[in-house]
């Protein structure tokens, strides 16, 4: 109303200088009905984004908005006798379930400019406990990573209020933003509503705002809610129709130049085409469906020339399935294809997939997690494996490593996703084709109903494998009543009855890592498999000095050591990660040290006849060049990497080698003011907990001469990772990129090299001792340094 009056006055204006002018009256009234005609047209266009919940789609849905499902352990509905504003709010109701939220989600385009976001809404709540209500906004970049992320976790709402007028403000950067993500959120159990949101952006509202545009890929929201595929009927015919749709779709998504550069939503692709090649009876039928596809999407820009790769420079070849084998495809086809191949016309900025532009791994893009749904239907569980065993196929360096033959595991998985029985069997199954890649990055995060399998509760005690035993190494969490029923050292044989050799084989199926050691000391951890189930006590059978007995043992909720662990690893962050052994050893432990620390540690260290660097964790500051400069006096390589080639993907290539050290090779000292290298003996402790950044660390300082690495093999996965996202809040990652040492020699899977092989006791864990460490306490007293 404001504006229409501000417009009067200024029609008023207008007929005042008109008349002042001696014009005819029509003429000023014709001016007054144009602007209102403009007025009015402008309001037009005003975009509508439906914060109200008042525009209803054909499904029930309110317009834009996406809400989680039920099986999440929330109703979340659109509720029409409870309302703020106009007629209609959205509710989001506790069903069942422990430890979960319900929310419903907005996705915006980022605007073009402004510094901060303010979300403002209307929250009614019934009952609300042991959590609360509130309203959620989270910034991502064009990469989907989070820069941004803010709920009103410290100041929400709980109990039973009315309507409650709320806002939260978050900084906001449009260079970096992306997308908008907004909404309501409940945690723990109750009731709340949620109405009459208003988004601004340094106080304007985000309507009079223009924003970033979409491409065509995005804008096609036809398959948001559900593929529409909700039941497949199997035979043999259709299991190889849709494995040639899943090498097809894979194929295309990354060499299309129409796919590459958004033209296509290509999961929409996927749901459009599926009903009709599940309804093939023949490969010929399916031949004819796909021709028919392709013909509908055009055809491909390509290069004026074929793209060749110098084989000299390959590390490992592309694989496409079975689509260039006899009589897979018809000709015309695998002639399209070929031609998309060889004469491949790479896109910097793919649409669904780029590259770090300084480490090169892959960065997935544009891809949707339908999130809200642990069970996602038939069309988004079968999108789910496609999207993973491409990802694998074309962007991952280590597919050679992979367990079994990578086509035949698609071919095998397809009945596995189609017949999951529910949202547990599905995280299950995903569980297990992840596992299958073999990599110690490829975690699996986030999932409720993974979790929920895994169970509620796990074991006050700490253990490894040792000596091939499952082994007691920390009792620290134990009740003050049960002390001294289990100790350091004890062997553990069965777990409520079932023998762990056997436990053992049944979970390694379903734990990650690149080697078998790696899985096994996942397999042992408190998160892991073993020690964790929803009963409340655990019985163990164990050994300890040659008697076997029972023992009962309370069980404390998983969710309670998670965050004990979390605080243990702030505050272990927090302390020092140098200081002086025996007088004259200098001992790094590498989760605590500080980027700020180095020139300390020099000077605490310049006598010192040793220096022990500890690698059996994290690092939490960078050390392979910085340290590599006070540790080595004269550069050499220490890790060389392969890279995807955006000409051809799926094949890798050979990039670049790195070095560490204070001067080039070849330098002439004299020439430089340096300060003197560390001259005493460098000891590097490794064991299978060292992973990725410790891994690399250790590659990089086992480079300096007379440096000599002890312990036990590492995890074996190394390179920077590569999140993914699936449909049913599947979130894993990949390592990125190929490291190898400069003379070729793989690290994955078989770890860092190690010089002299030391590996724990069970008699050392029952006496409390660290026999790495006095392997390496002794190697430096006893020998001389050799520089």
């Amino acid at each position: 109303m404001k504006n229409i009056y501000k417009l009067f006055q200024t029609y008023s204006s207008i007929i005042w200088m008109q008349k002042s002018l001696a014009c005819k009256h029509y003429y000023i009234r014709s001016c007054v009905f144009a602007c209102i005609i403009i007025f009015i047209t402008s309001c037009r266009n005003t975009p509508n984004y439906n914060l109200s919940f008042e525009n209803i789609d054909s499904l029930g849905y309110p317009s834009g908005w996406t809400f989680s499902q039920l099986n999440m352990g929330y109703l979340v509905t659109i509720d029409t006798s409870v309302s703020q504003d106009q007629h209609l709010s959205t509710s989001i109701e506790y069903v069942f379930g422990s430890n979960g939220s319900g929310a419903c989600t907005y996705e915006l385009a980022s605007p073009l400019q402004g510094h901060e976001i303010q979300l403002t809404g209307y929250i009614k709540t019934e009952n609300v406990k042991n959590g609360f209500a509130g309203l959620w906004v989270r910034i991502e970049d064009i990469n989907q990573e989070i820069i941004g992320f803010k709920t009103m976790a410290d100041s929400g709402i709980n109990g039973t209020q009315n309507w409650k007028k709320c806002s939260i403000t978050i900084p906001f950067n449009a260079e970096n933003a992306d997308r908008i993500y907004f909404g309501g959120l409940l945690t723990g159990s109750g009731k709340s509503w949620i109405d009459h949101l208003q988004l601004t952006v340094d106080g304007r509202a985000i309507e009079s705002l223009p924003l970033k545009k979409l491409e065509k890929a995005e804008l096609d929201k036809s398959f948001i809610r559900g593929s529409g595929i909700s039941k497949v009927s199997l035979n043999d015919q259709t299991v190889k129709n849709l494995t040639n749709l899943g090498m097809l779709w894979g194929f295309l998504k990354y060499y299309h130049s129409r796919v590459e550069s958004g033209d296509l939503n290509w999961d929409a692709e996927l749901f459009r085409i599926l009903p009709e090649i599940i309804s093939c009876r023949s490969a010929e039928e399916a031949n004819k469906a796909f021709e028919k596809w392709l013909d509908r999407i055009g055809p491909s820009q390509l290069a004026s020339k074929p793209n060749l790769i110098n084989d000299s420079l390959v590390k490992m070849q592309a694989n496409y399935g079975f689509l260039f084998s006899d009589n897979t495809l018809s000709p015309k086809i695998t002639a399209q294809l070929k031609k998309m191949r060889d004469y491949h016309l790479p896109i910097d900025d793919s649409h669904y997939l780029s590259f770090n532009k300084d480490v090169n791994n892959p960065i997935f893009r544009h891809e949707k997690s339908y999130s809200g749904n642990l069970y996602p239907d038939s069309g988004y569980r079968i999108l789910a494996l496609f999207r993973y065993w491409n990802y694998i196929n074309y962007c991952y360096p280590y597919r050679y490593h992979i367990e079994g033959d990578w086509n035949e595991i698609l071919m095998d998985f397809i009945p596995k996703f189609l017949h999951a029985a529910d949202k547990t069997d599905y995280a299950k199954i995903c569980t297990e084709l992840i596992c299958r890649i073999n990599d110690g990055h490829a975690s699996i995060s986030g999932n409720p109903a993974l979790d929920s399998l895994q169970g509620k509760m796990t074991a006050p005690f700490d253990a490894r494998f040792i000596e091939n035993e499952l082994v007691v190494t920390g009792v620290s969490g134990l009740d003050i009543a049960e002390k001294g029923k289990l100790n350091p050292g004890d062997i553990i044989t069965s777990i409520d009855g079932e023998p762990v050799k056997g436990l053992v084989e049944k979970y390694l199926p379903l734990t990650h890592g690149s080697n078998r050691n790696y899985r096994l000391f996942k397999m042992a951890a408190n998160t892991g498999w073993l020690l964790r189930s929803s009963r409340t006590s655990m019985t163990l059978k164990i050994e300890r000095g040659g008697i076997t007995k029972e023992v009962k043992i309370t069980k404390i909720p998983f969710k309670d050591y998670y965050d004990k662990f979390l605080l243990h690893l702030t505050e272990t962050r927090k302390g020092r990660g140098y200081k002086l052994m025996n007088g004259n050893i200098g001992y790094l432990y590498a989760a605590q040290l500080k980027d700020k620390d180095l020139e300390s540690i020099k000077e605490l260290f310049k006598n010192t006849k040793g220096v022990i660097i500890d690698l059996r964790c994290y690092p939490n500051t960078p050390m392979p060049y910085e340290y590599g400069k006070w540790l080595k006096e004269i550069a050499s390589p220490f890790a060389s990497f392969t890279k995807s080639s955006l000409l051809r993907p799926g094949v890798f290539v050979k990039d670049m080698t790195v070095s560490n050290g204070l001067l080039e090779s070849g330098a002439v000292k004299y020439k430089y003011n340096f300060s003197p290298v560390y001259a005493g003996k460098v000891i590097i402790l490794v064991n299978e907990s060292s992973i990725s950044q410790s891994e690399f660390t250790a590659m990089a300082l086992q480079s300096i001469p007379g440096a000599v690495v002890m312990g036990s093999q590492t995890a074996g996965a190394d390179g920077n990772v590569s999140g993914i996202v699936l449909p049913g809040q599947i979130n894993t990652m990949i390592s990125g990129i190929g490291v190898y040492y400069p003379d070729g020699t793989e690290t994955q899977g078989k770890g860092v090299k190690i010089n002299e092989v030391i590996e724990p006791t069970v008699e050392g864990i029952r006496l409390g001792k660290d026999e790495l460490m006095e392997h390496a306490v002794a190697e430096i007293l006893s020998r001389e340094i050799e520089r």
